[in-house]
């Protein structure tokens, strides 16, 4: 991809006032040629506006979007360097935008709050959420789009899609961490939570209060890691009865537990009988 320079092409450049290239950069390459058959149309187009008759200067209005569209084909950084008004015009900013999700950096304020241009941007790059305007952010169809390509799009997301259940479905496929930008009414939501564990254990962590005592969801997530314990309420981990079977039930990952304190304690120098007591604490001898 052509990078840009002091000595590259750019719109910036259509007065005229300096060299549109360096004679030492290669003018063979078809992308930096196209480009600079659009910017020195632009240029001859613009000069010949001086003393056009108005009636006709749509005509040449026209004409430079035309070739404005072949530059930013060329290269879609090209929109950074045109009119607002061009950085205003739909067709320009979605051509832009399909060439990068970043070309929605020099779109108007406007056409961030474009749901066309915004699914454009999101599904190259989650991070283009952080781009449009507080409206798309707070869309839930734009937020599942951005979150199909990463549970971290969910930072930049308002309060609506934090607290709409399909969105939270969709990112805690990926991480339980999604859990951290839920709305206190899903983090106490049983189906949710108990479809979070099953994905990822380390979701118990963001539970209600009230889901920490749920046997179920709770052994969900210790039969895939003992470390689970460490949040669960404590009526469980004083029930005796509750303990014994958790522990029956999830033994392999009692000693995966048990095996990985061990070697942590070893390579720290804590003594065995410290490590047991902590131990007891979780649960386990």
């Amino acid at each position: 991809m052509w990078v840009y320079q002091c000595s590259r092409i750019n719109l910036n450049l259509l007065d005229g006032s300096r060299p549109l290239v360096d004679d030492s950069e290669d003018k063979d390459k078809d992308g930096d040629s196209n480009l600079l058959a659009a910017v020195i149309g632009l240029r001859e187009l613009r000069a010949s506006t001086a003393d056009v008759d108005p009636s006709k200067l749509a005509q040449h209005w026209q004409g430079e979007v035309s070739l404005t569209q072949e530059a930013i084909a060329a290269d879609w950084r090209e929109l950074e360097h045109v009119s607002q008004a061009l950085q205003d015009d739909r067709d320009l900013v979605l051509l832009a935008v399909h060439g990068s999700w970043r070309a929605l950096g020099f779109a108007s304020q406007r056409l961030r709050s474009d749901r066309e241009v915004a699914f454009a941007a999101v599904a190259q790059n989650w991070q283009a959420l952080n781009l449009l305007s507080d409206a798309l952010k707070d869309d839930c169809s734009v937020v599942l789009e951005a979150v199909r390509g990463s549970w971290e799009a969910l930072r930049y997301a308002l309060e609506g899609p934090r607290a709409d259940k399909q969105v939270l479905l969709e990112a805690t496929k990926q991480s339980g961490k999604a859990l951290q930008y839920a709305s206190l009414q899903l983090r106490a939501d049983r189906e949710l939570m108990l479809h979070a564990v099953i994905c990822d254990w380390k979701a118990l962590k963001y539970a209600a209060s009230a889901l920490l005592a749920d046997r179920e969801l709770v052994l969900v997530a210790l039969r895939q890691d003992w470390g689970a314990f460490a949040w669960v309420a404590d009526i469980l981990r004083t029930d005796h009865t509750f303990t014994a079977e958790a522990t029956k039930q999830a033994w392999p990952a009692v000693l995966r537990f048990r095996a990985a304190r061990q070697a942590a304690a070893a390579g720290s120098g804590v003594s065995g009988s410290k490590s047991g007591r902590h131990g007891r604490g979780l649960g386990i001898s």
